[in-house]
């Protein structure tokens, strides 16, 4: 990886049982902790990865959709335990060769 890699902001919903909300709901919350911890919009986001677990493969896009219409490429993975890791591996990657 040549060029530097930071990550900007986080965000986090918290764990347990909530059945009154949706995954989509609770990826909301933790993506727009991490956009106001960053200081951006999500119009400034160029890919979405997204680690899931026994959700539809097009979850990624359902959470990435409450923010507005995008056309950003979205990555969903299933990975199990490894999901997250993953996930950063690949968008740090992607940036680190300029793909974004």
């Amino acid at each position: 990886m040549s060029e530097q890699v930071v990550i900007a902001g986080v965000g986090m919903h918290p764990f347990g049982r909530f059945g009154d909300k949706s995954y989509e709901q609770i990826g909301f919350e933790a993506v727009d902790k991490a956009l106001k911890d960053a200081n951006m919009d999500f119009k400034d986001i160029q890919a979405v990865y997204v680690s899931r677990m026994y959700l539809p493969a097009t979850a990624g896009v359902r959470v990435a959709s409450l923010f507005g219409r995008t056309s950003v490429p979205v990555v969903d993975v299933e990975a199990a335990c490894a999901g997250s890791g993953a996930c950063l591996r690949m968008g740090a990657s992607a940036i680190a060769t300029g793909l974004y």
